[in-house]
């Protein structure tokens, strides 16, 4: 069983984006946007609300094995992903014992398989719906936490029409006022699944990437559609642009740690920000939280294999010397950034 923070990830220097309380009242309770999208037959993946750890084990026993387990709460809380009923009681106990998951009831979902990307989304004033820009994801060891995300201009699912539809619909089932909106899927063997919605423009670093590689300012967007104004949405650059966050690979304290680029990276480069110190605590994937990423690396390239060519390579920059907890081993083990290179 894993667990992890189920948010985005945060990066201290993005700056405040325009959120409508109409549209967050709309997307932070998990348990009205599932009700809300079965109301109108949006796809999903099959769920139940669970009051109590034995509704939690009866309802992952009829949906099956694995299943996610998340707070009513939503986004910017714990996740549980659990493989057997022992998992799902275990599991059940630890979200009451999290500060951010003991309210409300706790949502029991099928634990899908297939690719995972977010549609950034802009809906007018007038009605219109227009996807921004496509962020595809990888996910980290714990199955549910994020560690690389690239967004290119050129993404065929922009154009999707199953894509399209499926975006239009979920904003018109929640209800949502004109915004910006991030939808997450995940692109399964049955179709396209909403696994999340949030009720404002991204507040982590995909608006860098999405800037970076279309030249679309998503707060600027936000901003002006707030305002009723005219929002720019004609792309004005034609890239790729992808980010990783490095994880430690062991729990401990960090002894050394040194980012080196050599001169090769440059022309991919956006930036490198080293996120921990030496004398810092980090846990390892799979039970780390966002907060334990040792660094981060933004680069710029013609296609999605540039930037994870790049960002591989960046893997080398990287070296950390931990000294593992007494619960994790003994020794000093030398750790590179984590190298999950995956095709688009």
């Amino acid at each position: 069983m894993t667990s992890h923070p189920f948010t985005p990830t945060g990066v201290a220097d993005v700056p405040d984006v325009p959120r409508s309380n109409a549209s967050l009242s709309a997307c932070s309770d998990l348990g009205n946007v599932r009700r809300a999208l079965s109301r109108h037959n949006v796809s999903q993946p099959r769920w139940a609300e669970a009051a109590d750890a034995g509704a939690a084990a009866a309802h992952a026993d009829t949906i099956g094995y694995p299943v996610a387990l998340k707070s009513q709460a939503g986004v910017g809380t714990m996740s549980v992903a659990a493989y057997s009923r022992a998992e799902v009681l275990d599991g059940y106990d630890r979200m009451m014992r999290d500060a951010s998951s003991r309210h409300g009831e706790v949502v029991v979902e099928e634990l899908l398989h297939g690719a995972r990307i977010r549609a950034e989304t802009v809906l007018l004033p007038d009605g219109d719906v227009c996807i921004a820009a496509i962020t595809r994801t990888t996910p980290g060891e714990a199955g549910l936490q994020a560690s690389r995300h690239c967004v290119y201009a050129h993404d065929a699912l922009l154009h999707n029409p199953v894509i399209r539809r499926l975006v239009a619909r979920t904003l018109h089932a929640l209800g949502l006022r004109p915004g910006v909106f991030r939808i997450g899927m995940q692109l399964t063997l049955r179709g396209p699944r909403i696994t999340d919605v949030q009720g404002h423009a991204p507040d982590d670093l995909t608006p860098v990437l999405v800037k970076t590689a279309t030249g679309i300012d998503l707060l600027q967007v936000a901003v002006d559609v707030a305002a009723g104004g005219t929002p720019g949405l004609t792309p004005k650059r034609q890239r790729a642009s992808a980010v990783h966050f490095a994880h430690a690979s062991v729990t401990g304290r960090i002894e050394r740690i040194a980012v080196t680029v050599g001169p090769d990276l440059q022309p991919f480069l956006e930036r490198v920000v080293q996120l921990k110190y030496s004398g810092d605590h980090v846990v390892a994937m799979p039970e780390s939280y966002e907060s334990d990423a040792l660094a981060y690396g933004v680069v710029v390239g013609s296609s999605p294999s540039d930037c994870h060519t790049a960002l591989d390579r960046l893997a080398q920059a990287l070296c950390v010397d931990i000294a593992p907890s007494a619960t994790a081993g003994q020794g000093v083990r030398r750790l590179a950034w984590q190298n999950r290179s995956t095709g688009l």
